[in-house]
């Protein structure tokens, strides 16, 4: 035997395996509608009142069941597909009766049902919202996506999940058990176009943030969002190469590398680069530095240039092969005279000489 239900109760599931599950129906004696008891009957009205959901539609009165949970795929020892129905969903239970004692029977949760709600204007399965920044934004294109069934059509695989809570039977909120209100913690959506996978990011019940994988024809990405704090980090493969990105008020920082094995690295902050051991520089090609402020280096040891082809320095004003030429020439032009011999400098070469002082000074610092 088959009943509809609705699920009242599944806190107990870790300690008994059993989730507790509203059957409805209609009197056994008498046929009208009624509650087999009080309590019950209480705690069914509160539901199907914070649900909105109509006595007639569910076609009776309500008892009260344990049932165990059935898997779709598996369900051996710490193995298998299982997901805790939450309170609230409505779906079918089946009854497998003891021939010996009909109290005995036992109930088996099979799942939920998928409906039309709002007189055929929307149907109840989950959306894809993983295109979207913040779950929810375009709840009316999403439900127009369903309606047109592109999506089923392509073979859509949809998993998304929410938490419902009951914390006082005696005062339900009705926004802890409203499903389709609820704000999704995770959401996974396959089809013959994406495969997708999103983490919802919940704090006191607002979503400041995601977590998503996507992958289609075009690319991969990795996506990270944290709204409260508008940060934004990425990682895309694509045709193109490999990007990551971040983002945030500070500025932002790239590294790719393209399909061509280019890499750029770029930030708007500080770079640093640092090793315990040995660091190494090393091209086939040009290395070339470029710093709009200064360049240093520092060394508690020795400092070696070398090179097998020419060498130059040179600052704003002059090359330092420049000022050394130069300083060699007029070296040059000294005159050794008299017995013992002394050296003497003409005037105009003392000028030169401390002209190339001068510029040294100027265009390279100690």
């Amino acid at each position: 035997m088959f009943w509809s239900g609705i699920v009242y109760r599944n806190s107990e599931f870790g300690k008994t395996g059993t989730i507790d599950v509203m059957l409805y129906q209609k009197h056994k004696t008498t046929g009208t509608d009624r509650f087999w008891s009080k309590p019950i009957h209480l705690i069914a009205d509160k539901i199907k009142g914070a649900l909105g959901i109509e006595t007639s539609f569910l076609g009776g009165s309500a008892i009260t069941v344990k049932c165990l949970v059935m898997s779709g795929i598996g369900a051996g020892e710490n193995s298998g597909l299982f997901s805790c129905p939450q309170v609230g969903t409505y779906g079918v239970v089946a009854e497998i009766p003891d021939r010996s004692r009909f109290s005995n029977s036992t109930y088996i949760w099979l799942g939920g049902l998928y409906g039309c709600k709002d007189f055929g204007k929307k149907v109840s399965v989950p959306r894809d919202d993983t295109e979207d920044e913040i779950a929810g934004e375009d709840t009316q294109l999403l439900d127009e996506a369903i309606k047109d069934s592109d999506y089923i059509k392509k073979g859509a695989f949809i998993l998304k999940t929410k938490t419902t809570t009951i914390d006082d039977y005696k005062n339900i909120d009705k926004e802890k058990i409203n499903i389709e209100n609820i704000l999704p913690e995770n959401t996974v959506f396959l089809n013959k176009e994406k495969i997708a996978i999103k983490h919802h990011l919940i704090k006191d019940e607002a979503e400041i943030g995601f977590e998503k994988l996507t992958m289609n024809e075009e690319k991969v990405e990795l996506k990270r969002t944290l709204t409260d704090k508008n940060v934004e980090q990425n990682l895309t493969m694509d045709e193109n190469g490999v990007t990551l990105q971040l983002k945030s008020d500070d500025g932002e920082a790239t590294i790719s590398l393209s399909s061509t094995l280019d890499l750029d690295i770029k930030t708007t902050g500080k770079m640093t680069v640092s090793s315990e051991k040995d660091l190494s520089f090393s091209s086939d090609s040009n290395i070339e530095v470029n710093a709009g402020g200064n360049i240093n280096f520092k060394s508690s040891g020795d400092m070696a240039i070398e090179s097998t082809g020419a060498m130059g320095i040179k600052s704003k004003t002059k090359s330092l092969i420049e000022l050394l030429d130069t300083l060699m020439q007029n070296l040059m032009s000294l005159k050794t005279i008299g017995s013992p011999a002394t050296q003497t400098i003409s005037p105009d070469t003392q000028v030169q000489i401390n002209m190339v002082k001068q510029n040294l000074g100027m265009s390279f610092t100690k």
